[in-house]
């Protein structure tokens, strides 16, 4: 995972999502649909988590109404996918029948490729059967999740917005932290520059306005904040990169080929 972190800062397009099934298969030795399995599972893991704040923060703090709107849309296309997801392991066959249905518009050979694509995949969650699995993927997001509110919560420490200046981050700042995770969360899941340089500052920028900060600081705390994140992730990508005995062509070669990964 934090091979993908690091490929999503240095290449464009997040594509690091794809090309960490690659590095996951050869490092696991597992397949490449099992391995992209194992990353849609934990991405969903990931996403649900941060609704699951939402769910809880949605009650305690004032957000905008289009962003409730947005978060619930997004909430109801995760559910979609993890019922389109246990279907897959619970009746493969008859899911297939339905997305052959689904698909007729389109040309054969196109419905063929899809078919294949999801029939290759859903071998691949045969992986994620066990509970062990989901207990450890679990564990890390949470994990992570925890890492990321700290990190902003002692941004705000730093940039001394815990006072009574910013009454809204001084009177609970740790509510302050997991709000702006979902802001970030949501925002940079679209493709974007390299680490997300701009994305993610006019995102940070935007959430920590919503608790009164002016622009200036505003982006001075995003800049912070994307640099706190970026060099130790970029910093452990590469460690695990080389110790996997990786290679940066290994890297270039699957880039025209991403869509051999299922």
């Amino acid at each position: 995972m934090n091979i993908g972190y690091m490929i999503n800062n240095i290449l464009p397009l997040r594509i690091g999502e794809l090309l960490r099934a690659y590095f996951l298969g050869n490092a696991e030795n597992i397949s490449k649909s099992s391995a992209l399995a194992t990353i849609v599972v934990a991405r969903v893991i990931d996403t649900l988590s941060v609704l699951i704040l939402l769910g809880v923060t949605i009650f305690l703090f004032p957000f905008p109404d289009w962003i409730r709107n947005g978060l619930f849309y997004i909430g109801a296309a995760v559910l979609l996918l993890i019922a389109f997801l246990i279907a897959l392991l619970v009746n493969k066959d008859w899911t297939l029948h339905l997305l052959r249905k689904v698909f007729k518009p389109l040309p054969q050979k196109v419905t063929d490729r899809l078919i294949d694509i999801v029939s290759s995949f859903s071998s691949g969650l045969e992986i994620m059967r066990s509970s062990r699995h989901y207990l450890a993927i679990l564990c890390y997001s949470v994990l992570l999740q925890l890492c990321y509110i700290l990190s902003v919560f002692f941004t705000f420490k730093a940039f001394d917005l815990v006072t009574s200046q910013y009454p809204a981050i001084q009177s609970d700042p740790l509510l302050a932290s997991v709000v702006m995770l979902i802001i970030i969360t949501i925002g940079i899941g679209l493709p974007s520059a390299p680490g997300a340089v701009g994305t993610y500052h006019g995102i940070v920028a935007f959430g920590i306005s919503l608790f009164g900060v002016s622009a200036e600081a505003a982006m001075g705390f995003a800049i912070a904040l994307h640099l706190a994140n970026y060099f130790p992730l970029t910093a452990l990508g590469l460690i695990c990169f080389w110790g996997q005995h990786f290679r940066f062509s290994d890297l270039k070669a699957q880039i025209p080929h991403r869509d051999e990964v299922v």
